[in-house]
């Protein structure tokens, strides 16, 4: 049995080593000037690609993924050195369909993970390498058919990501595998299209996230045993969502947006639940505050920091209906976050929109509607946070004491008689310790 195995491997290489002379001398025939029998680069090319499909459909006769690995490389290589149009982008098109179809048919994992660096690999070559030098904003025609053949790629290995069978791709190498897959379509479209004019890359960052993102809902149908795959078109959906939003708006627009995403996505977090989404939920609801807070400009209106105070107190109470019953602590860590980024959303509001002699009184009444808010919310976290705006109420009114002398006589009557009613509520609750 041994010696069976012997001979036919040498068999094998000795096939692959005649295949192999037949390509390249077809191949020196036009690109060796000594030999050079063929004028036509396209015609050498054609010849060389159809030589490499003879080559594949030996190898898928003998069922040797070995000689499929070498036809295909054969293949690659032949799309990257014949520059002729887009010969190079079609050429690796059927490549990967070849890949695919092989790993349905055969179950060659090995050879649709070759397939995937050299498709990827060889239009980076044709697109990025220009005389002996790597040019990334190489001036080329037809972008707009490179991009939808790089989407043909990714479309094609997409697929793969789901039709290779259980044993071919575990759930991490399936997760490994669909990253990278979408890794190297988003940088080759977004380097190769930066020298269109009009391109936007806010559009292709939502448009591709959207994409992935019903990927994941599909994945979670498809391979429900192998949650890893659903997580990484998760992840990866919501951050080219988030990177288009950035990339489009700014300041408190923006940060509107950043606080609506986090609304869906902790709703959908908490009710599936998925701690992937509830942490994209507070992703986005700590950059909403931050952009809120330090891309503020003058003439802003009033509404949008009051939608966003809003929808970063809805995150804080949504999120300590969902909190362990069993955890009875004061402060619970995730109401906690959200509550803080909430007040902190508010004082900014008042702050930024509120004259600033009375800015103490709003932040005292402030103060008084969030601490009773406790009774219908239920969120003991915004109410000892309240707290905070009525110290910081006493704090603006000390410090402007000099500056603004002509303030109204009753302001400190009101912010005293404020201090003592939450006092006074303070010692007879019981809500904040349920």
């Amino acid at each position: 049995v041994g010696e069976q195995l012997v001979d036919a491997h040498q068999q094998q290489v000795l096939l692959a080593g005649g295949l192999g002379a037949v390509y390249f001398t077809t191949y020196a025939a036009h690109h060796y000037e000594p030999l050079r029998v063929v004028g036509s680069a396209a015609l050498d090319g054609a010849l060389l690609l159809a030589w490499a499909g003879f080559i594949v459909w030996l190898a898928d006769r003998k069922k040797s993924e070995t000689l499929a690995l070498f036809a295909l490389g054969l293949g690659y290589y032949t799309a990257v050195v014949t520059r002729v149009g887009t010969f190079t982008l079609c050429s690796n098109l059927v490549l990967t369909v070849a890949t695919v179809f092989f790993l349905v048919r055969n179950r060659w994992a090995h050879l649709t993970l070759a397939g995937l660096v050299s498709s990827y690999g060889g239009f980076a070559f044709w697109r990025f390498f220009h005389d002996g030098h790597w040019l990334l904003r190489a001036p080329v025609e037809e972008l707009t058919l490179s991009a939808m053949f790089l989407a043909g790629y990714w479309a094609c290995f997409t697929a793969a990501t789901f039709l290779a069978q259980d044993g071919l791709l575990t759930d991490k190498r399936r997760a490994a595998f669909l990253s990278a897959n979408n890794g190297a379509f988003f940088a080759l479209v977004t380097l190769s299209m930066s020298a269109a004019r009009d391109w936007q890359l806010w559009q292709f960052c939502l448009g591709l996230g959207a994409v992935l993102l019903g990927l994941a809902a599909f994945a979670r149908t498809r391979l429900p045993q192998e949650p890893s795959v659903r997580a990484a078109y998760l992840t990866q959906g919501l951050l080219l969502v988030t990177l288009g939003l950035i990339t489009k708006f700014s300041g408190q627009k923006l940060a509107v947006l950043l606080a609506a995403e986090s609304v869906v996505l902790l709703m959908l977090g908490c009710r599936q639940p998925s701690r992937l989404l509830r942490a994209g939920a507070f992703v986005s609801a700590t950059l909403a505050a931050g952009w809120f807070v330090l891309g503020w400009e003058a003439g802003q209106p009033v509404a949008l920091g009051l939608g966003i105070t809003g929808l970063l107190l809805f995150n804080a109470w949504w999120m300590s209906r969902h909190e362990d019953p069993a955890d009875n602590a004061l402060l619970r860590a995730r109401t906690t976050w959200l509550a803080l980024l909430a007040l902190v959303a508010g004082c900014a509001t008042i702050l930024q929109h509120v004259q600033p002699g009375h800015i103490a009184v709003w932040l005292m009444g402030t103060g008084l509607l969030l601490t009773v808010s406790v009774h219908v919310l239920r969120a003991r976290e915004i109410a000892l946070f309240a707290q905070g705006c009525l110290f910081l109420a006493h704090a603006f009114w000390l410090c402007a004491a000099g500056r603004w002398p002509s303030r109204p006589a009753w302001e400190p009557t009101v912010l005293l008689a404020g201090s003592l009613v939450v006092l006074h509520w303070w010692t007879r609750q019981s809500a904040v310790g349920e």
